[in-house]
């Protein structure tokens, strides 16, 4: 690994908080770079394997994937991101657990890496269930559109609603995020950036950024 100490920063809130939108903006505004479990996840659980199908069915639940599985899947994507010698990273979806939040923290120390800040994106319950409902993504590209929108993504690939984005789902995956992101507040306490996640997209990624500044100062 390269002798450059990139800054770790943890995006995280509740589902349809705008995480993947976030992060995807400070990428491209700060020159860091970004992994978004979701994604891996998703990517993995199209593979026809034992482990595909078992994260298939796990998210098709709205369930968290299990925290040993989830790390070996980031850690060896981080170890190949590191060695593009970035000057910053970002983490969308992870950790979501106090288990992962371990496992992050010994990866980081062992590299005599900074410790992570948490841009924490708060909405409202009833604006988080809103989003979502008109929430379609790209099954090609992952592009993500809102309702109205069209049946098709500018990439060619079909607009679908996630597996994990039904009511039914929403309000499980709600529900874990409470009882979670309680414990990851103290685990991080005083790492934390509260950023109120409603309002024009660019509104929200000026706060943010500036936040982050304000540390690299």
């Amino acid at each position: 690994m390269s002798n450059i100490k990139p800054k770790f920063f943890i995006i995280y809130g509740p589902p349809g908080s705008g995480k993947t939108t976030q992060a995807r903006i400070l990428v491209k505004k700060l020159n860091f770079k970004l992994l978004v479990i979701g994604d891996l996840l998703r990517k993995f659980s199209r593979k026809r394997t034992d482990l595909g199908r078992k994260i298939k069915a796990i998210l098709e639940k709205g369930e968290l994937v299990g925290d040993r599985i989830v790390f070996l899947i980031l850690k060896t994507e981080l170890i190949n991101l590191l060695k593009k010698n970035p000057k910053g990273i970002i983490l969308d979806g992870f950790p979501r657990t106090l288990g992962q939040a371990r496992k992050l923290n010994s990866f980081i120390k062992a590299n005599d890496f900074p410790l992570p800040y948490v841009i924490h994106l708060k909405v409202p319950k009833r604006e988080i269930k809103k989003r979502l409902n008109k929430r379609r993504v790209c099954e090609k590209c992952g592009k993500i559109y809102t309702i109205p929108c069209p049946k098709n993504c500018s990439c060619g690939g079909r607009l679908i609603r996630r597996s994990d984005e039904t009511p039914q789902a929403i309000e499980k995956r709600y529900e874990i995020y409470q009882l979670q992101q309680k414990l990851l507040s103290q685990f991080y306490k005083g790492r934390i950036i509260p950023i109120r996640s409603v309002g024009e997209i660019d509104e929200i990624s000026k706060k943010i950024i500036e936040r982050i500044r304000e540390i690299n100062d």
